[in-house]
């Protein structure tokens, strides 16, 4: 059974990359817009993959930034049992004035059953 590569890629454990034009900004990427980013990024991954019931990112303020201006923002998805699978989006501006986003997540967060915050 052959799996769809969009399925494969939302649900690696490294990362699920993702590119799109974003204007310059002269200090990297703001923590509204890597929040931004993290909400659209969630959003594709848990329409792509069947046992997400939804998505919630951390709000901006909450995003952290690393030394070398990578912001980091906390996500999280709902199974159907109402659980919460958590993952980290992190989003660094990358040459040319483009948004770098990865997403870390579990393989599989159907099966999880993480505690509840």
């Amino acid at each position: 059974m052959a799996v769809d590569p969009v399925i494969r890629i939302a649900c690696m454990t490294t990362a699920a990359f993702a590119l799109w034009v974003a204007p310059v900004a002269a200090a990297g990427v703001s923590r509204d817009d890597a929040r931004r980013a993290a909400v659209r990024a969630s959003a594709q991954t848990c329409e792509a993959v069947h046992w997400c019931a939804g998505y919630g990112v951390v709000s901006a303020r909450r995003c952290r930034r690393a030394r070398d201006q990578t912001v980091s923002c906390a996500m999280w998805f709902l199974t159907a049992r109402d659980d919460r699978c958590r993952g980290l989006v992190s989003v660094k501006r990358a040459r040319g004035g483009r948004l770098d986003v990865g997403m870390a997540v579990p393989m599989n967060c159907a099966g999880a059953t993480p505690p509840k915050l």
